[in-house]
């Protein structure tokens, strides 16, 4: 199978515009990761990797290797633990040895133990030293905490309580203008987290149901949601799956925090401003369900303006400054039928 994915022009003008400060970032980078190594360095059951001095790096990463016989918790447990203290931790290095066909649990014992003690804390290029000093506090304190941390049984993660090596179905959501669209992905589950390209296991689409008005039905619509994603468990080639109760729901709009959307940004659907669509489906389908909504579309406007607006008194962006201050409008065009 070939993919080709060729980078957008707007990228490649983020991407030219920071090879500029590539220096500024990787020394700010170097700021914090030296401070995360002497300030973590005295938690027993923490090490890092040894960087000889003769050696340049740009510090992508800071990994820390947990030792839960010494430190007390679990990687796992210690993610969960950071994501409690709204801290955005991530898992990159999984066994790719895992991938091939023939493998044997244990056949590379130091591969498979370092990724399943792994964990990157965030460093980022224009991070600060308080931001970075905070996260070591939420260290401390869960350190501190630790003992009673490990008696809870962590389930907030849907892939929590699987095995250490199976293959999982996710419900998902495309709801448009014209359509809604409804798939069970197949994902393959290693060390607790995704790994491999998703594929779609069983899919149903049909065109939005109309009210008396000729307006989109939105309790049609979320009957429809509810009653797919119900009726595709029962399916044969589903229910041999464990079932990942957590939905993603791409729909039109600009979605606020509390689950409802701007009003104004979906005039195709006005009912849509009436309802908390996520709150729905939850309730439709009971409250072990974890129900997410976003729009793509707007997030990446979003994403493209905060650089933009970053960057504003940069050269580069001269004629946009010059054209902000006569008209501070910014107009952002999104395909799709929202």
């Amino acid at each position: 199978r070939l993919y080709l994915n060729l980078m957008q022009e707007f990228n490649a003008i983020v991407g030219l515009d920071q090879v500029k400060a590539v220096e500024k970032y990787i020394n700010n980078r170097k700021r914090i990761y030296q401070l995360y190594r002497n300030e973590l360095s005295v938690f027993p059951g923490l090490s890092f990797q040894d960087v000889t001095k003769d050696c340049e790096f740009s510090c992508l990463h800071f990994a820390v290797i947990v030792d839960k016989n010494i430190f007390g918790l679990s990687r796992d447990q210690f993610k969960q633990s950071l994501y409690a203290e709204n801290i955005d931790v991530r898992v990159y290095f999984l066994p790719q040895h895992k991938e091939f066909v023939g493998y044997k649990q244990g056949s590379l014992n130091n591969t498979e133990n370092l990724a399943r003690d792994i964990l990157c804390l965030p460093i980022y290029s224009d991070m600060s030293l308080k931001s970075a000093e905070k996260i070591v506090s939420a260290i401390k304190k869960i350190y501190d905490s630790r003992q009673e941390i490990a008696r809870i049984s962590f389930v907030s993660s849907p892939v929590a309580q699987l095995r250490t090596e199976e293959f999982v179905l996710i419900p998902s959501v495309d709801f448009g203008a014209t359509n809604v669209r409804i798939a069970f992905i197949l994902r393959k589950v290693i060390e607790n987290n995704f790994v491999g390209l998703p594929a779609i296991r069983w899919k149903r689409s049909q065109r939005n149901p109309v009210n008396s008005r000729g307006a989109v039905d939105m309790h049609g619509v979320l009957d429809f949601i509810s009653s797919i994603i119900c009726g595709g468990m029962e399916n044969p080639g589903i229910k041999k799956y464990p079932l990942v109760k957590s939905i993603g729901i791409s729909a039109v709009g600009a979605w606020l925090a509390d689950g409802s959307v701007y009003k104004g940004t979906v005039p195709n659907v006005p009912d849509l401003e009436k309802v908390k669509m996520a709150d729905e489906v939850t309730r439709r389908l009971g409250s072990d369900w974890q129900v997410f909504i976003n729009n793509d579309g707007v997030a990446n406007a979003f994403t493209a303006l905060q650089y933009l607006f970053n960057a504003i008194d940069s050269d580069n962006f001269l004629s946009v400054r010059n054209a902000l201050k006569e008209c501070p409008k910014v107009i952002g065009f999104l395909p799709g039928t929202g």
